[in-house]
């Protein structure tokens, strides 16, 4: 796979979203788990490159966020259970998905 053979995963479009992102917005768990499997909390909570978190542009919604947002439940609980795993305060991304999650 091109994971495995070391592409940038990280690599974001035009609009700062990245794979987990368009992975995470479409349910693709199998696929989130693969680009987020050795994944930092950074990586997990926002996705963003180094070139789209310098960018002035506004950064985009956390793939967690995006999940919650498309309604991907299993998603969004992968998501919570590798951030507690970490030990990352889970409050503050669970209001957010949730907040997100009732606008629609």
């Amino acid at each position: 796979t091109l994971v495995s053979a070391g592409a940038d995963t990280n690599q974001a479009d035009s609009k700062g979203l990245t794979a987990v992102h368009s992975a995470a917005m479409s349910g693709q768990l199998d696929m989130v788990k693969l680009l987020t499997y050795n994944a930092k909390e950074h990586k997990l909570m926002t996705g963003l490159s180094k070139a789209s978190k310098s960018s002035a542009k506004k950064a985009p919604r956390a793939p967690v966020e995006l999940a919650a947002a498309k309604g991907q439940l299993e998603v969004v609980k992968y998501f919570v259970r590798a951030l507690r795993v970490q030990g990352c305060a889970l409050e503050p991304i669970l209001t957010s998905c949730q907040a997100v999650a009732e606008r629609g």
